[in-house]
């Protein structure tokens, strides 16, 4: 049986970060955004990423072990969309190694972060996804959040459309 913790990262755990960012971001995306665009993804770049992040603000970003191997994560806090007001909280992003897809931990790892997210005083949650992720859709619909309508295009190589979706929290998550 596998041993599941999910903890606040801290500024040692850069480097799995970067690895795992990097490569569950190629399989979640694989098909959807250009290779090119993927594969200049690099565990570097990543790393370096999570170097600056976790200096800055340790508190965003929560990290998924299993067998004490990163396998996932989390980042978090304070909504950045102007049109919704201080109860929201937002889910920047949410990533596991494909090896662990289907397991239960994805689950575990958002109510981990819906439950730091509440005791700090939101009581709702948004998050984007990409409009073509229908397997990430899926996962959040099964979660109990609602695509509120709301649309807006990225460029990752090509214009991509995401989702809003959001939930109101409770005691029921």
């Amino acid at each position: 049986m596998s041993e599941l913790m999910i903890r606040w990262a801290d500024y040692q755990d850069w480097f799995q970060l970067g690895l795992v960012s990097s490569e569950s971001y190629r399989e979640t995306y694989s098909g959807i955004i250009p290779d090119t665009y993927l594969n200049a993804f690099s565990i570097e770049k990543r790393q370096i990423h999570y170097k600056r992040a976790l200096l800055e603000d340790a508190k965003t970003i929560a990290i998924l072990l299993v067998n004490n191997e990163a396998a996932g994560y989390i980042g978090f806090g304070m909504n950045k969309d102007a049109d919704l007001d201080n109860t929201y909280g937002e889910i920047y992003n949410i990533y596991t190694l494909k090896r662990y897809w289907g397991n239960g931990y994805g689950k575990k790892l958002i109510f981990w972060g819906i439950d730091r997210l509440q005791e700090a005083g939101y009581s709702n949650v948004s998050l984007w996804v990409l409009k073509e992720n229908t397997s990430a859709k899926c996962f959040y619909e099964h979660l109990g959040f609602i695509n509120d309508g709301l649309e807006r295009t990225i460029t990752r190589e090509k214009e991509l459309i995401q989702l809003r979706y959001s939930k109101r929290l409770d005691e029921n998550n």
